[in-house]
């Protein structure tokens, strides 16, 4: 009997060791994703499909008063473009003129950051970004070219303001292969400056 337990047990660890693997948990406890999670997403009003990416990154310094788990870059594309982008900062941020919000970026181990303006959403929670900046977001740079791995970031860490409170620091691990997103998204440019796709 003792046997059979312990063989239930055993079974029951490896399934959930199987079926998370993608996840792992972070020194301060919270739940991140290694690389680009997918899926399709219907706008039920106008009846579209877009294919859904997520990246979940983790805080450095969380906001005071979460609206989320963790900060997650989210992207939409329909039939090879992109469509919209946000960055869920998982709390209220301080709002410029506008209805922007500055952020402050530091790419892999380099110690100066660079800076750019998102418009935000109504509720303040999140930070609208266009292809240009998501490719920057994968390579450093506005014109990069994220299907070649030597131009690749291998992490992201992004800064803002919290509304009435500290600033919020997240990081993201960026993937080794963003081949995926890239296809769906038609995110790689030709070296004349137009699109492939």
């Amino acid at each position: 009997m003792v046997v059979n337990m312990v063989r239930a047990i055993l079974t029951v660890v490896i399934f959930l060791a199987l079926t998370d693997a993608s996840c792992q948990e972070d020194p301060t406890g919270q739940q991140t994703t290694s690389g680009w999670v997918v899926d399709k997403n219907e706008e039920a009003l106008r009846g579209k499909i877009y294919d859904r990416f997520v990246l979940a990154g983790r805080y450095l310094t969380p906001p005071d008063v979460r609206t989320e788990g963790v900060p997650k870059l989210v992207v939409r594309c329909e039939k090879g473009k992109f469509r919209s982008g946000y960055l869920g900062f998982g709390g209220v941020v301080d709002r410029e003129r506008h209805g922007t919000v500055f952020i402050e970026m530091r790419f892999d181990d380099r110690k100066d950051t660079d800076g750019g303006t998102l418009q935000i959403d109504t509720r303040g929670t999140a930070g609208f970004f266009n292809d240009v900046m998501l490719v920057k977001f994968m390579t450093e740079k506005l014109l990069g070219h994220p299907s070649k791995s030597e131009n690749l970031v291998r992490r992201l860490i992004i800064g803002t303001t919290e509304a009435f409170g500290r600033e919020i620091v997240m990081q993201f691990d960026m993937p080794s292969d963003h081949s995926e997103i890239i296809d769906a998204c038609g995110l790689e440019w030709s070296w004349r400056g137009k699109r492939k796709h």
